[in-house]
């Protein structure tokens, strides 16, 4: 908890006030004001008041980009309860919401075919606005199945980064985006419904902590930006599932598109929820001023038991101090050298020694008579 206070600092407590007073307000929206046959707020003040805290919060939680510690650096962690237990949740709630998908997909299908039998012109305008929601479908529960392996991957897969893991959680951005624009294209609710409007906006912010999620995996983490916009889909998907599911246990109506959609609204708080958290307990990826302080005393100490002698110093004829072993070095040079001069030995190369010979001869050819002279 300490942790997570020094990590989070003000964020948290503001995360928790902003949290449970929006979802209180926007369930008693849902009794006292919401019109199960039309779909809307008959009374919109308590919904609008909820809607601005919950606007204000996010735009609050974008703040902790820009104040928190640019250095901070974490190790991901897969292999803790924190993240086995809303995986096993969410691979569930996905996996139901795949078989959603398919059975949806065949109606758009058989709807497409009655459009076509009735032929007349207002059901042939709709055809092309059908098929274009049914591929999106489609596509939503194809990118679900691997949305599934992502998840799976997430559990079994203990790396710090994985590829793998990493490529099959695009999948999981894709299926939440296109989950997110088939809703838009819905024609089950109205297309400005509230409802239906914040729930496009929970699977939008999902997929955007999914994608730095994703990061995590390819070892190119963001965590300010991570923790940042896990605040704030946390808060979405608990504003928008929460109220729902109450009022759903309460009432028997679902006011998103399905009851499938609500349980994974309610998969995607758990997991963004607890993924957020388990950063309070990360290990940072830079050395421990512990271990550093533990080496330095196993250095001294080392160096207490193990002393270096010192290498003495000799002070030659010009007063100069140099080491035992250069003056050692430096004697056996001067003797090779006496050496060399008490037995005649030059250095000079030969040629330069022929050379010289002949420079030389004519000097001692005149020098002869002089000698004899005398």
């Amino acid at each position: 908890m300490q942790n997570k206070a020094k990590l989070f600092g003000i964020y948290l407590p503001i995360y928790a006030l902003v949290a449970l007073s929006t979802v209180v307000m926007r369930t008693l929206a849902l009794f006292l004001h919401f019109n199960e046959n039309t779909g809307y707020f008959d009374e919109k003040t308590l919904i609008y008041v909820s809607n601005g805290i919950l606007a204000a919060a996010a735009i609050f939680f974008i703040t902790y980009i820009f104040v928190s510690d640019r250095s901070l650096t974490l190790i991901p962690d897969f292999t803790s309860a924190a993240t086995y237990v809303p995986v096993g949740i969410m691979a569930v709630a996905t996996l139901f919401m795949t078989v959603s998908l398919f059975i949806r997909s065949g109606k758009i299908a058989g709807y497409i075919g009655e459009l076509k039998e009735i032929a007349s012109p207002p059901s042939l305008e709709k055809i092309p606005s059908q098929r274009l929601i049914l591929i999106i479908v489609i596509a939503a529960a194809i990118f679900a199945i691997l949305s599934i392996v992502h998840l799976a991957l997430t559990a079994l897969v203990e790396s710090h980064s994985s590829t793998k893991r990493a490529n099959f959680g695009l999948c999981t951005v894709l299926f939440f985006s296109l989950y997110s624009l088939y809703l838009y294209f819905s024609s089950e609710l109205p297309i400005n419904a509230p409802n239906k409007q914040l729930d496009q906006f929970a699977y939008l912010l999902t997929a955007v902590f999914f994608l730095y999620e994703t990061r995590l995996s390819f070892g190119r983490e963001r965590w300010r930006h991570y923790i940042a916009f896990g605040f704030i889909a946390s808060l979405v998907t608990a504003y928008s599932a929460f109220p729902s599911l109450i009022f759903y246990f309460a009432t028997g109506t679902v006011t998103q598109n399905t009851v499938y959609e609500l349980a994974l609204t309610v998969a995607a708080f758990i997991f963004i929820t607890s993924r957020v958290f388990l950063t309070g307990s990360l290990i940072g990826n830079k050395e421990s001023n512990t271990a550093l302080a533990l080496i330095k005393n196993h250095e001294a100490r080392d160096k207490q038991i193990n002393p270096i002698p010192e290498r003495p110093e000799v002070i030659d004829i010009e007063g100069v101090a140099i080491d035992a072993e250069d003056a050692d070095s430096e004697e056996d040079g001067n003797q090779i050298s006496l050496g060399d001069e008490e037995l005649g030995i030059t250095s000079e190369p030969q040629s330069n020694s022929g050379t010289d010979e002949k420079a030389e001869g004519p000097s001692i050819e005149n020098e002869a008579p002089t000698n004899s002279e005398s």
